[in-house]
């Protein structure tokens, strides 16, 4: 895990990172993998990014997430402000997002893991994990 004060300097270089990784889950009882994204801005110590899976058989969730980076916080990313992305097949009516920084040694942020929670507006559920590496500085 990386150091909130680490983070913190990363947050002053005023670049945007990207990280690519993947997404395991249940949604409505089902084992769901897919593909996430998340795109920090160190300008303004935002991010967002999508979680983008399905379940065999199952509807397509495309999770939209976006929030402020909490600087010296145990947890940096956090938001429950979820919505549905364009071709998602669940509408997002609620949710929480949250996740930390991984490094070689902790003391960098190459990489981000988390949790996740969905509800759709008809009552489906989808909880999970992703993670993501650092694909470009």
């Amino acid at each position: 895990e990386t150091p909130g004060n680490i983070v913190a300097q990363e947050l002053n270089s005023g670049q945007t990172f990207t990280y690519e990784g993947k997404v395991a889950a249940v949604a409505d009882g089902a084992k769901a993998t897919g593909d996430s994204q998340i795109d920090i801005s160190t300008a303004d110590e935002t991010f967002k990014g999508t979680l983008d899976f399905r379940a065999e058989g199952g509807p397509r969730w495309i999770v939209y997430v976006e929030g402020n980076v909490r600087k010296n916080n145990s947890t940096p990313l956090y938001t429950n402000n979820l919505q549905s992305a364009e071709g998602s097949e669940v509408r997002i009516q609620s949710g929480e997002f949250s996740g930390k920084f991984y490094g070689t040694g902790a003391n960098s942020m190459q990489g981000v893991g988390g949790t996740f929670r969905a509800t759709s507006d008809d009552g489906r559920e989808a909880k999970g994990v992703y993670d993501g590496g650092r694909t470009q500085n």
